[in-house]
């Protein structure tokens, strides 16, 4: 389920054109590859259009639940509040854990 459920996200964000999306960082328990039946998709999406990320990733988390039973949490930033959060530990954990799934790393 979670592979299938990833697949999807990775696809969506690459081919559905949801445009402004600079980087999706996939952290917590996902991406440290303790996948527990439970577990949360957490995504930090760094975005220059954030009002259409929104709504792509509220449609997303929609289809991931309905699909896999997979609930999606994502956190959406714009670059610039990427810089202003970034000591949050939120941040930190998905920066210093995450896995970048779409786009270039963040440092």
């Amino acid at each position: 389920q979670f592979i299938s459920g990833l697949k999807t996200l990775v696809f969506l964000a690459r081919y559905n054109k949801i445009k402004g999306i600079v980087t999706c960082i996939l952290f917590v328990s996902f991406a440290r590859e303790v996948d527990k039946f439970d577990s949360d998709l957490y995504l930090l999406i760094v975005s220059d259009n954030k009002d259409e990320s929104k709504a792509k990733a509220e449609h997303l988390a929609h289809e991931l639940l309905r699909r896999f039973s997979i609930t999606l949490t994502p956190m959406i930033l714009s670059s610039r509040e990427l810089e202003t959060k970034r000591q949050k530990r939120f941040i930190k954990e998905a920066l210093s854990e995450g896995k970048t799934i779409v786009g270039p790393p963040i440092s």
